[in-house]
């Protein structure tokens, strides 16, 4: 006789199955390939501020934003697209497909792709600060529309193998993460009395489709002020709404 835990697993299972297949039938037709931006792209001048928040060492917190920013993306895009993340791959065929992908990788400044439909993707969220002084702060995140601003461009030095691996996951979209820049601006001081500054995230991508044709390339960036530095501030309240942003972008193809 089956035990009342193993039906109740198997109707865990079973229902999960349905729900992902609701989620196809409602229009997730196409199946994206997620990459995470090489470490070696991070640059900040703002670490020293952010490792004075945590009791974690400053290469933790790289490491948290680099799998985080890949991770919220993945999120975001799960409700409209059949996603698949390498980097949350642990198999030994996931792991060896990611360090193939990453490993043929080159990376330069380039022109970005600005639509011309230019949707209202803007977005206004607050950033509530300390309690002590329950102030609030709003920051605009949006997608670049500048042609004269330069983005990290991904390029591949064997579009073989990167035809083979998007072909391999049905890929009809490569969506690589290409570098993130956390930005401080110290000539525009929010509050003086606090030395409170801004701040800028930028993340920057691309995508290809499973020809190993560039479809998109561009940044999207957000405002924060210096009081907001925290490791769980920037990825729960920022990295989601940046999410958000490219995956519009991608939409608009």
């Amino acid at each position: 006789m089956f035990s009342k835990s193993f039906v109740f697993i198997c109707h865990v299972i079973i229902s999960a199955h349905i729900c992902n297949g609701q989620n196809n039938a409602a229009g997730a037709t196409k199946n994206v390939l997620i990459l995470p931006y090489n470490p070696l792209y991070y640059m900040s001048d703002a670490d020293r501020d952010i490792a004075a928040t945590t009791d974690m060492p400053m290469t933790k917190v790289r490491e948290m934003f680099n799998m985080e920013s890949e991770r919220k993306l993945y999120m975001a895009l799960r409700p409209v697209y059949n996603c698949i993340s390498l980097l949350q791959d642990t198999t030994d065929g996931g792991r060896k497909d990611l360090f193939s992908l990453m490993g043929i990788l080159g990376y330069e400044y380039a022109k970005p792709t600005v639509s011309e439909r230019k949707p209202n993707i803007a977005k206004v969220i607050t950033l509530k600060t300390t309690a002590a002084n329950n102030d609030s702060r709003t920051a605009a995140t949006y997608m670049n529309e500048s042609e004269d601003t330069r983005y990290m461009k991904a390029t591949f030095t064997n579009e073989e193998k990167f035809v083979s691996i998007a072909k391999k996951y049905e890929a009809d979209y490569v969506v690589i993460l290409t570098q993130m820049e956390i930005k401080t601006n110290m000539k525009v001081c929010v509050d003086p009395s606090k030395r409170l500054f801004d701040r800028e995230l930028i993340l920057h991508f691309c995508v290809y489709d499973k020809t190993g044709k560039l479809k998109l390339g561009n940044f999207g960036h957000t405002f924060f002020s210096n009081e907001n530095s925290t490791p769980g501030k920037i990825i729960g309240d920022l990295f989601p709404f940046l999410s958000d942003v490219i995956k519009t972008s991608i939409q608009q193809l």
